[in-house]
């Protein structure tokens, strides 16, 4: 879902999806555009994780309740 709702966005980025543990996700977003997704003040990046969270806890799929979206720009620097 975080992937069709970037290439809505024209962000060219990859999502990786990491367990954290039994009810947390870690949603790793790869590109140099992460600075868009993050957005001014961490709005948009809030924003995604709220739609991510509600949409999983709508339609659950295999237990897990909280999302987190994390940043890597293209050159390795942690975004958020």
């Amino acid at each position: 879902m975080l992937t069709e709702i970037l290439g809505h966005m024209d962000l060219a980025s990859q999502v990786a999806i990491r367990e954290d543990s039994e009810e947390r996700v870690v949603l790793n977003v790869q590109g140099d555009d992460v600075g868009r997704i993050i957005g001014k003040k961490g709005q948009t990046l809030d924003a995604l994780q709220f739609i991510i969270t509600k949409s999983s806890i709508a339609f659950p799929k295999g237990g897990a309740t909280c999302y987190w979206i994390a940043g890597t720009t293209g050159s390795g620097a942690k975004a958020a």
